[in-house]
């Protein structure tokens, strides 16, 4: 995975030690590494992070749950802003409709992934949307 696609706050699967995939959150980000702290956890201290070699990090597949969430938190958004989000029935693909003026341009937006839609969140709302991973894999 190319480590630039992801921002701070964004939801991961790093694998633990049975080689199982558990959901983190970045702390860190560099070209090799990511850091990171099981999304159950509450920060402590540092010695609780964790660094993942970029190699093993997998992006979490969205979900209709984490869709659902998203989607309540942003028609406050949505509602004032003259953006549009229509989703087709497994909720993977989102159609914006951008009205400016009196001009409307819809686009496709295909968004598989947990930190992508988490990403689109922070691009319409300047905040984090979360989600309660819980502490077992997933």
């Amino acid at each position: 995975m190319n480590p630039k696609q992801f921002r701070l706050g964004n939801y991961i699967f790093v694998p633990d030690v049975s080689n199982k995939n558990t959901a983190h959150k970045i702390y860190a980000i560099n070209a090799n590494y990511i850091t990171t702290l099981p999304a159950h956890k509450k920060y402590n201290n540092e010695s609780e992070f964790i660094k993942t070699p970029v190699a093993y990090i997998e992006p979490i597949p969205l979900t209709r749950e984490c869709v659902e969430i998203a989607i309540v938190e942003l028609l406050p958004i949505i509602n004032k802003s003259g953006i549009y989000i229509k989703t087709n029935e497994d909720r993977s693909l989102f159609e914006m409709v951008f009205v400016v003026g009196n001009e409307m341009e819809t686009t496709n937006l295909k968004i598989n992934y947990v930190h992508e839609l988490q990403n689109l969140f922070y691009i319409l709302n300047k905040k984090e949307i979360e989600f309660n991973f819980k502490r077992q894999q997933l």
